[in-house]
């Protein structure tokens, strides 16, 4: 009679709560955490995962925001307040106490982090020669990742969330002092019809660049005549990438692009830390894994073509999180689980680079820059989604890897249908933007080439 109670008793499972000065906490990796002080425990588990993804939702919200703001008001304090915005809210978050609080710190702080992603490489951008442009967008990829090493170096050593908190964020104040040391963008200043502080602008680059000071009738009509051209550009709108039947398949195309290789990209970041073996090795790995794809990026466009390398690319990455996913249960493969994620986080960050090179070439002047930065709020909507996706594993530890690699399979199947911009000049019109892609041939080994005139 006592063992067909005890088997009813097993067949109705009971679920206890337990209240929090019950729960036992593994301090084996870190001495306090964000889940104990918040209790993000049991019921609460999925704050978690929406606390990560508010630093992705703020940076939604400043790719919109501090563009706005760096046209309005300048380049530079646009930058300023960046810094401000991260710094302030990562030092502010190691004291506040409440959870409202802290997330919203956690949106401003993403803000501010998209900030000074964005309008330093605008600055760059605006006061950089064309020939070296590839240059000065490769070189703050490399110092993303050593920044990112840079952090995980602290976290190994500094097991305290708190102090941490701190060690990470408190220098970035110090770069407020740039305020007095980083000129502001000429371009702008042209822009915006301040074309006296533009001349002083220039005249300082050329003595720093230790040149004769620019005549005064030289100066005046070349900010002149740039001023003029500045002010007759067309300016477009978000309904203008979907007004045409083509250029709306190509928008909606390169949504998915972006889409796919932005959840990629974040979500073997965050799920490095969830394989077999010390999270603190596994993160370092895939971030190193980063490195060589920004020598990648200078060289395979060019070799083989945006969409040959689009399409390798979204291919390689789909392999790479099926198969690592399928390994999550089987502790023996660790080693080739972790190569797997390397590899797809590898090719991710090369795709991450390409869509923006690869955008920039698809539309005509007037729509580039509406065209990019869409398809950027549509990578952090991805971001997010990867980041909540963390829950899936408690249905199917592989879930949320392979749902990466089913949409990176779909994207490398459509990105066939784009034209290879590789030999074509960057579309000033719609017609030209149409007619990209017509004027080459493919070899025997599929490589694309200019025809030669007739």
């Amino acid at each position: 009679m006592s063992e067909l109670i005890s088997l009813n008793n097993i067949s109705k499972p009971k679920t206890e709560k337990c209240s929090s000065e019950e729960l036992v906490f593994d301090r084996s990796i870190v001495h306090t955490s964000i889940t104990e002080d918040y209790g993000l425990t049991c019921d609460d588990l999925f704050v978690q995962s929406i606390f990560k993804s508010l630093y992705l939702g703020g940076m939604l919200i400043g790719s919109f925001l501090i563009g706005m703001l760096s046209d309005k008001f300048g380049r530079l304090n646009a930058m300023i307040l960046s810094i401000f915005l991260v710094g302030g809210s990562g030092v502010l978050m190691a004291f506040v106490k409440n959870r409202i609080i802290f997330g919203i710190l956690r949106i401003t702080c993403g803000m501010g982090g998209m900030g000074c992603y964005m309008v330093p490489a605008v600055i760059a951008a605006e006061t950089t020669l064309p020939t070296h442009k590839i240059i000065t967008t490769t070189v703050p990829g490399i110092a993303f990742i050593l920044g990112e090493l840079i952090f995980t170096f602290q976290a190994y050593f500094i097991r305290d969330w708190l102090t941490l908190q701190l060690v990470a964020f408190l220098p970035m104040l110090l770069l407020l002092g740039l305020y007095f040391l980083v000129p502001e963008s000429t371009r702008w200043l042209i822009a915006n019809d301040r074309l006296d502080e533009a001349k002083k602008n220039i005249q300082k680059r050329a003595s720093m660049n230790k040149k004769i000071p620019v005549p005064e009738e030289l100066l005046v009509g070349k900010v002149t005549e740039f001023a003029a051209t500045t002010g007759s550009t067309k300016k477009s709108s978000l309904i203008d990438l979907f007004k045409h039947r083509t250029i709306l398949y190509r928008t909606l195309n390169m949504f998915l692009q972006w889409f796919s290789v932005t959840m990629v990209y974040y979500g073997l970041l965050f799920g490095s830390t969830s394989l077999y073996g010390d999270p603190y090795v596994n993160f370092t790995l895939v971030v190193l894994a980063e490195l060589p794809s920004m020598f990648l990026y200078l060289r395979l466009p060019h070799m083989y073509g945006r969409r040959n390398s689009l399409v390798a690319s979204q291919t390689i990455s789909a392999i790479c999180c099926i198969g690592g996913g399928l390994l999550i249960e089987n502790s023996d493969l660790a080693t080739l689980q972790i190569t797997l994620v390397m590899i797809g986080r590898l090719f991710g960050g090369f795709g991450f680079k390409l869509v923006y090179l690869y955008t920039s070439e698809l539309y005509p002047t007037d729509m580039r820059n509406t065209a990019v930065g869409t398809c950027s709020s549509i990578a952090r909507i991805a971001g997010v989604i990867a980041i909540l996706m963390e829950n899936l594993k408690e249905f199917w530890p592989p879930m949320s890897m392979v749902i990466f690699g089913t949409v990176s399979i779909i994207a490398a199947v459509l990105a066939f249908k784009f034209p290879e911009t590789r030999n074509d000049k960057l579309p000033e019109s719609i017609d030209e933007a149409l007619k990209l892609g017509q004027n080459v041939r493919r070899t025997q080994f599929g490589l694309v080439k200019r025809k030669e005139n007739a």
